[in-house]
């Protein structure tokens, strides 16, 4: 299957990688609605040590609408990925854990403008065996503290007018923030004294499924970054929409000069790549995206996408 070969990134959406044995219960009490989900993410074979080593999501998510004239919702929710893949050869290793809560609340405050606002908190145990080579016997785990934070807005408006109606333009806007860990491989060394040294502040992408049309989801994960995205989606022609849109991408913490100079990427194809980079900048690149869809009939739509990366400065020019 693609989730085991070279399409492993390419084709994520259309293999077993986000589809999961779950249940879910969705209790209404409107305008109230809570949705309480469990999922076994990954099931593995047990280990020698007779350890479980599965790893599940719990979650709970309440929608409450303010029947206001801004069409407001407010949402709250919670939710646990436990990782019990605990390899027998590691001594110390504890689960791998995130708790997530998060506050998100969206409204239409004027005439065609609909806004949102979300906020996110991660923590739990992040396991891992990356440590100081100085230090570092092979056989250790590190069980650090995880302390991340996740931030996005999102807008849209419909711009108004007669004379222009026909086109139905509409104008979007998008800034995520996901923070990241300035020294992610040296938890045991004592002698670099990084703020975050025993802690793990890089952001856990879950399972998250934004852009999933964009070259930079391919190959990035929404981790240690800002991401910034403006677009412009108008109606040229009867039955065909039009969207054109730009992201760029900076780093939230520079690289780790220890890890120079490669950072590793996952390619287009699914395979992984040592990209050589430069310590001191944080410009990941920019990209230009260009999208179509033909309404052929109500229920049949005809899509067209194509997109554009430029590598940043972050990247050496032998890339």
């Amino acid at each position: 299957s693609a989730s085991s070969g070279r399409l492993q990134v390419v084709a994520d959406d259309l293999t077993k990688r986000k589809s999961f044995d779950a249940v879910k219960a969705v209790l209404d009490y409107d305008p109230l609605t809570i949705d309480i989900i469990a999922a076994k993410t990954m099931g593995r074979t047990q280990l020698s040590t007779g350890n479980e080593d599965d790893q599940d999501l719990y979650g709970i998510n309440a929608n409450w609408q303010l029947q206001d004239d801004f069409n407001t919702e407010v949402e709250a929710y919670f939710f646990a990925k436990l990782d019990k893949n605990i390899d027998d050869q590691t001594e110390g290793a504890k689960p791998d854990t995130v708790y997530m809560p998060g506050l998100k609340a969206s409204s239409s405050p004027i005439e065609g403008l609909w806004t949102s606002a979300e906020i996110a908190w991660q923590h739990g145990n992040k396991t891992s065996r990356l440590a100081s080579t100085l230090l570092d016997t092979g056989t250790t785990a590190d069980n650090l503290k995880r302390n991340a934070l996740g931030i996005q807005t999102i807008s849209s408006y419909a711009i108004p007018g007669d004379s222009i109606a026909k086109y139905a333009p509409i104008i979007s806007g998008s800034y995520t923030y996901v923070t990241g860990d300035s020294n992610p491989e040296d938890a045991r060394d004592t002698a670099l004294s990084m703020a975050s040294r025993n802690y793990w502040t890089q952001w856990d992408p879950m399972f998250e499924n934004q852009g999933g049309n964009k070259i930079v989801n391919a190959i990035f994960p929404l981790s240690n970054c800002h991401v910034s995205e403006i677009g412009v989606q108008f109606t040229p022609l009867e039955d065909i929409t039009a969207k054109v849109t730009w992201t760029g991408l900076q780093l939230d913490k520079e690289m780790d000069p220890a890890n120079l100079p490669t950072w590793t990427l996952g390619m287009p194809d699914g395979t992984l790549d040592n990209m050589i980079v430069v310590s001191d900048e944080d410009d990941i690149g920019w990209e230009l995206d260009v999208d179509l869809a033909y309404d052929y009939t109500e229920d049949v739509q005809i899509g067209f996408s194509a997109g554009w990366f430029f590598p940043g400065e972050v990247f050496a020019d032998t890339n």
